[in-house]
């Protein structure tokens, strides 16, 4: 996956499920390693390529979750900063547009239907937590048992997002909008 940043100054990239996020400098022609990073806990989560963005709007910073911490951290890895405990059961960190804010997502697993072997990462919330310290995350929406592979903010106000549910050939698949209080 290769995310650039929104001045086109950085690339980030990861590979598979649990890899490491890293970015390269155009500018100076060099590699930063972030850690570990995790997208989505279910790891053939990008089979149908979902999007993710964790780059902020001024390309100063990205937010991703590592563990079961929530960072924010710089294109160098010199500046991080834990902003909270999710879980490991969390993903699909996105800044919002004015950066205050990060909304992501946790989820739960059950055997998919149907399959003795194989999980589906349903019953998602959607939250939001402003990046001041010590804040609390905000649930902006309640616990759906279908699943979430793609977060956006549709301003500082409004995330939209999918819910997909555990069907064959996602017939259940819909889009939807939550406010988000401030």
């Amino acid at each position: 996956m290769i995310i650039p940043s929104p001045d086109g100054r950085y690339i980030a990239f990861t590979g598979a499920q649990k890899s490491n996020l890293r970015v390269y400098d155009l500018q100076n022609n060099s590699w930063s390693n972030l850690g570990p990073v995790m997208i989505h806990p279910y790891r053939e989560w990008d089979y149908i390529k979902p999007g993710w963005n964790p780059w902020f709007s001024d390309s100063s910073r990205l937010a991703f979750i590592s563990g079961s911490s929530l960072l924010i951290v710089s294109p160098d890895g010199q500046h991080k900063q834990i902003v909270t405990d999710v879980g490991y059961k969390a993903g699909l960190a996105v800044p919002s547009p004015d950066g205050g804010f990060i909304a992501y997502a946790t989820f739960e697993d059950r055997p998919v239907k149907n399959s003795s072997y194989d999980k589906f990462w349903g019953s998602t919330i959607l939250w939001v937590i402003p990046i001041t310290p010590g804040a609390k995350p905000n649930p902006v929406t309640e616990k759906n048992q279908d699943t979430t592979y793609c977060i956006r903010w549709l301003s500082d106000n409004q995330l939209v997002f999918d819910r997909i549910a555990d069907e064959p050939f996602y017939r259940k698949s819909r889009l939807w909008k939550a406010e988000v209080p401030r």
